[in-house]
This record gives C-alpha cells, sequence and structure tokens, in this order.
C-alpha cells in the first residue's frame, strides 16, 4: 500500500458515509474475496488483497442500506456509515436522500450524492468567511442552498434582507423535518421580517435582478456540484450554465460586494483541465 496512488473500486457496495480509511490506497492489481456472509441479515465482510497476498484492509457491507464504496481527490478509499434511510422521494428535479449516519448525524444526498450532514457547520462557516464578511446590515441572495444551512447561519447576523433563491421545494421540505441541526426552524416558512424563499430557476432570479437593476452586497452560491437533471445535459452545458451564474452573480453586485462560492476540491481537476481545452 502507497498513499496517492490510483485505484478502481466501483463493483465493491457497502453501507457508510465519507470516513476516508486513513493512507489506504491501492496499488496495482488487487482481488476481492468474500469471507463472511450473515444470510438473511445481508451483513458481508469482504477483504481486498494485492497480487502478492497480502491483505490490504476490509471492506464491508452492513445491513439495510447498501452503498458503493468512493474514492477521494487525493486517492483515500472512502467507505458509508449509514444506519437507515429516513427519507427518500423523487422530486421534478432529483432523487432525495436523507440517511441516519452514526458519526455525522442525519445527511443529505441528492441523486446519491453527498451534500450536507447535520456535523457539517465548518461547511458553511468557510463559505460564509465567518470571521472575515459583515453581514450586518448587508443585502444577501442565496443561489440554492436548499438545506437552510447558509440562510439559518446568515440570520443570526441581523442582515437587512436575504432572498434565497432553490429550484427544489421538495428539498427544503425534507430538511425542514430531518435536518433540525443544520436548518433549526427557519424552513418552516417561506418569507419573514427580513428573508424569503422563493421556489424558482436561480438563473431567472439572477436575469430577474439584472433586468429590475437590483444589486446585492453579497451573492452566495450554494448550487450543487452538477445542476439538476444533470443526466441529461452534457459537461459542456453543465459549464457554461456555471459560468452564466458567476457572469451575472458579478453584474448585480453593488460596488464593493462579494460573490462567496467553494470550490470542487482535488477531485474538480478533471473540470480544470477541460476548461482548459474547451473554454467557453
Amino acid at each position: 500500500m502507497k498513499p496517492n496512488t490510483q485505484y478502481r473500486l466501483f463493483l465493491v457496495e457497502a453501507h457508510e458515509l465519507y470516513q476516508s480509511v486513513p493512507n489506504v490506497c491501492f496499488e496495482g492489481n488487487f482481488k476481492l474475496q468474500e469471507v463472511f456472509d450473515c444470510g438473511e441479515r445481508g451483513d458481508k465482510l469482504i477483504t481486498a488483497t494485492s497480487d502478492n497476498g497480502s491483505l490490504l484492509c476490509p471492506i464491508r457491507r452492513g445491513p439495510h442500506v447498501t452503498w458503493r464504496y468512493a474514492y477521494s481527490g487525493d486517492n483515500r478509499l472512502q467507505e458509508r456509515d449509514y444506519e437507515e434511510i429516513v427519507f427518500e422521494m423523487d422530486s421534478k428535479w432529483q432523487n432525495i436522500k436523507i440517511a441516519k449516519s452514526r458519526e455525522f448525524g442525519n445527511v443529505l444526498l441528492l441523486d446519491d450524492v453527498v451534500m450536507l450532514g447535520e456535523s457539517d457547520l465548518v461547511y458553511t462557516e468557510t463559505l460564509l468567511g465567518i470571521g472575515r464578511n459583515e453581514f450586518k446590515d448587508k443585502t444577501v441572495l442565496i443561489l440554492g442552498g436548499g438545506d437552510g444551512g447558509v440562510l439559518h447561519e446568515l440570520l443570526k447576523m441581523s442582515p437587512a434582507y436575504v432572498l434565497m433563491a432553490e429550484i427544489d421545494e421538495e428539498v427544503i421540505k425534507a430538511c425542514s423535518k430531518h435536518m433540525k441541526r443544520v436548518c433549526g426552524k427557519t424552513l418552516e416558512k417561506l418569507d419573514g421580517a427580513n428573508f424569503k424563499i422563493k421556489i424558482c430557476d436561480c438563473v431567472l432570479e439572477l436575469k430577474e435582478a439584472l433586468n429590475t437593476g437590483t444589486a446585492y452586497d453579497y451573492v452566495i452560491n450554494d448550487l450543487t456540484e452538477d445542476i439538476v437533471d444533470s443526466e441529461k445535459h452534457s459537461f459542456e452545458h453543465q459549464f457554461k450554465t456555471s459560468s452564466k451564474v458567476l457572469e451575472l452573480s458579478m453584474k448585480i453586485l453593488k460596488s464593493g460586494g462579494k460573490y462567496l462560492a467553494r470550490h470542487a476540491g482535488c477531485d474538480g481537476s478533471d473540470i480544470e483541465e477541460e476548461k482548459i481545452h474547451n473554454p467557453c
């Protein structure tokens, strides 16, 4: 085993959350062998062995909830610790799941991609730049943000007005009920004294703001990595949409305003390469 080496493990299923196994990465050839089977319960313990026969790591397949293993941008094996699915539905736009994790609380997944866990306050605080940005008496537009985390934290800082443009109302409803540690009671109503939740395509909301001359102190991009209904769209369409969101956001900022977003991280290298070879 060596860290930071490539591997592929798409055929193995497991039931767990992004809990990187420290320094476990596969190099060369390996094979999987089932060593334990509990029959009706569905528990399985599978080991991965290298081409020289040495044991690399155990791979578990747990009861009730089955998930594929994944790998991170720095090539670490990831497993998930979900105990049950507490909510699932197919909305007009995407599959919505909320899974119960032993370590991370309830976790929101859209089209089986992890969005946010109840323990992920650090994500929201980092996106907002707590300690670097001042939101008191400021106007803010949130793009996406259906889990309510960004809106919930912003309202603690007395902004003048916050508009949240979220396309999928079912995400809001699910998180309001099952992600209380993220959003509190914030999503229980669509408007308040200094905020409004608008169910709409955020690109259309950006265009409307531009056409009406509405400007904001902050625009916060809390959209998913992939656009909704992503399987029907090409990467080119996805990148053009992201570029359009950035372009429109910059045009509706007040003088000195800020656009806040997060990058895809280490595993976004393929996106960066695509941008270099196929700029829009």
